[in-house]
């Protein structure tokens, strides 16, 4: 039998095998600390990764559609675009979020996005980020100036605006015609509103019963104020102002306007307009529109035409339907960086264009959603026209100024 040769190379290299493996796990160690590799909250490599708090309150009524489910497709594209960042969005009320300010608020508790109040700011304007560094000024330039407006704090920009909404008046085309005033097409100045307004409101009898109509009627909620679009226009200035003392002349009259109109809720005013068929004019904001067309699809719907809120041929009209996010100053930078980008996002044409599935506007100048909706179109066409009060001690004149006039109103009822 032939015996095999002992190879000197294999012996060598099997013994510097096995001396590799057994000492091995004692260098590794150390090796992989000194490459520092990406942990969750670093911004090496992969960049941070984390969850983002969003603190959302939908005060600003859409037309259609839910603008949370709207919020939480935006938040998805987003989250797929930087794997490892989640956007956590939670509903709130105005009086949670309040709460969540109230005292000494704890930042450990506070989210780094959070959407902005129009009457009611519950965030301290001192906790607001100012954006305007992060914005060039094409960016800044492309947005609605009175969209704009609405979050600027002198110099500062406190919020991003990204949704807006607007009102006109609806009216019963077949109260109209029972007072013959099928001719009347013209409601942009306020004297054609008042006439329309006084012929459409009387008493008829049914039976033993006296049915009132009212010329016009429209509602209040926590964010929304449409009278104030008649009532609050020129800049805010109200010496000599015609829409104010029209609204006044009407409740001194006592049967134009139905009592307590100031504190109807939305569905109050609706239903007295839709439903009952017993007001002449509703003045709201685009939901109206979306709900008369639902009831025209049940086979319950009313004759209605939408007109602009009168203007007098002016621009200066008073609007609080507009939806802003911002930022509070706690945010850490390597989060900040991702919440400017979450925000200019929402301004990207690619979702400012689907805000017609919300029945809403965008707040890009160049930007139309309804060619082919006339009445939407209409309303869309108003905005050009609108101002806003500014943030800051403004809104505290506005609220001084609606909390005057209810006062007045119900002491001429």
């Amino acid at each position: 039998m032939k015996s095999s040769k002992f190879n000197p190379a294999f012996f060598i290299a099997l013994c510097l095998s096995i001396v590799f493996l057994v000492s091995a796990p004692l260098f590794l160690p150390g090796k992989l600390a000194d490459r520092n590799l990406p942990v969750p909250g670093s911004m090496e490599n992969e960049g941070w990764t984390g969850i983002i708090s969003f603190w959302y309150v939908p005060s600003v009524e859409t037309g259609r559609g839910s603008q949370v489910q709207w919020l939480n497709r935006y938040i998805r594209s987003f989250e797929k675009q930087h794997p490892g960042v989640f956007i956590d969005m939670r509903i709130m009320t105005v009086e949670r979020m309040a709460m969540y300010f109230s005292g000494a608020p704890d930042p450990v508790l506070l989210p780094e996005l959070i959407t902005l109040g129009f009457y009611e700011q519950y965030v301290p304007y001192d906790m607001l980020l100012d954006l305007k560094p992060y914005f060039k000024d094409d960016e800044l330039s492309a947005v609605r100036k009175p969209a704009l407006d609405s979050v600027m704090l002198e110099e500062r920009l406190i919020g991003v605006p990204w949704m807006m909404g607007a009102y006109g008046l609806y009216v019963s085309n077949s109260l109209k015609a029972e007072q013959d005033l099928t001719s009347w097409e013209d409601l942009e100045h306020l004297d054609a509103l008042n006439k329309m307004a006084n012929a459409m409101s009387y008493e008829k009898k049914a039976g033993r019963k006296t049915i009132k109509y009212y010329g016009f009627c429209t509602y209040t909620t926590p964010s929304s104020r449409p009278l104030l679009s008649i009532i609050y226009n020129n800049e805010g200035k109200i010496i000599n102002n015609k829409g104010y003392g029209l609204i006044a002349e009407w409740y001194k009259i006592g049967n134009i306007c139905p009592p307590n109109m100031t504190s109807f809720s939305y569905q109050q005013a609706f239903g007295l307009f839709a439903i009952e068929k017993r007001a002449g004019i509703m003045l709201g904001s685009t939901r109206v529109l979306y709900d008369l067309r639902k009831l025209t699809e049940s086979g319950k719907g009313i004759d209605y035409s939408v007109y602009p809120v009168p203007t007098e041929g002016h621009d200066g009209v008073y609007h609080d339907q507009i939806a802003a996010i911002g930022i509070l100053k706690k945010t850490p930078d390597e989060i900040r960086a991702l919440c400017i980008e979450f925000l200019k996002g929402l301004l990207d044409v690619e979702h400012q264009q689907t805000l017609d599935e919300l029945g809403m506007y965008s707040v890009l100048q160049s930007l139309r959603l309804y060619s082919d909706d006339d009445d939407m179109k209409a309303l869309e066409s108003s905005l050009d026209r609108i101002t806003v009060m500014p943030a800051g001690s403004s809104r505290d004149d506005v609220n001084k100024f609606w909390a005057d006039f209810q006062s007045m109103l119900k002491v001429m009822q």
